[in-house]
């Protein structure tokens, strides 16, 4: 608590964390920090059962190489209130992966303004997790904002996000590329890809998409199952967003995505 570390650099022989943790177990926070450099800024590994009680909270995690928060094995962990920011194009600002259920993830600004290949990635088996209120910028994303996948049934909330997708054109760009067996809402997100991308990229097995604010540049809005929709009246039409905003609302900088905007507001 209330730390500041600084990492080696990155390079291809010294490739380490700034703070790991390997079979853990027990209440670990960690809170009010500077993390800086590092292949990784946090890594968490856990085996041979769960590992929860774990806080990452309020922390300025900068300048990694691949990723800002990385879980593995981890259960029920806490990632709220932290500005995940690097000077290089990265992986993923946080990545949980295999058994990293019952995660929730709250009101973290995430700026790649160097580059990145996703914001938030979660790759797990069975995993019921909650993403709200969390800001997220890329420049020149070569994947998504958020991307969900795995090898099992998930239940996700995707609630109160502001995704911006900026930079470089892409057309396989998605502010969401959801594939698992089941997800549960999409709901009073801000999801605006400036990259020629499409704003979903998902399976079929979500109930609900609504009270969005959605907008792109591409000639797609959306692929869902498979199935391309070129505007947001396809969508309406198959009963996706239909009281949601088809519109670009104008934000402080691509870096601070709150807005005046009244219709958001």
């Amino acid at each position: 608590q209330n730390c500041v570390i600084n990492a080696a650099p990155f390079t291809f022989t010294s490739n380490k964390s700034a703070i790991q943790f390997i079979d853990h177990a027990g209440a670990i926070g960690i809170i009010n920090s500077k993390i800086i450099g590092g292949s990784t800024g946090i890594n968490f590994e856990g085996y041979g059962g769960n590992r929860d009680q774990i806080v990452i909270e309020n922390n300025d995690i900068i300048n990694f190489r691949n990723y800002g928060i990385s879980v593995l094995n981890t259960t029920g962990i806490q990632i709220r209130k932290n500005k995940i920011s690097s000077d290089q194009f990265v992986l993923s600002a946080i990545q949980l992966s295999n058994d990293a259920s019952g995660a929730i993830i709250d009101k973290n600004q995430i700026n790649l303004y160097a580059g990145g290949i996703r914001g938030i990635y979660i790759n797990g088996i069975y995993a019921t997790d909650v993403m709200t209120n969390n800001m997220i910028s890329i420049n020149s994303t070569t994947d998504s904002g958020i991307n969900v996948s795995g090898f099992g049934f998930g239940n996700y909330k995707i609630v109160n996000n502001s995704i911006l997708l900026y930079g470089n054109e892409n057309e396989g760009a998605a502010n969401l590329r959801i594939n698992l067996a089941y997800s549960d809402s999409i709901v009073n997100n801000v999801l605006i890809n400036s990259v020629g991308g499409k704003v979903y990229d998902v399976g079929n097995n979500i109930p609900i998409y609504d009270y969005n604010c959605i907008f792109t540049t591409g000639d797609y809005i959306a692929s869902i199952n498979s199935q391309l929709y070129t505007d947001f009246t396809d969508l309406n039409n198959v009963g996706k967003d239909i009281h949601s905003l088809n519109l670009a609302p104008v934000f402080i900088s691509n870096t601070d995505l709150h807005t005046n905007d009244a219709q958001i507001n």
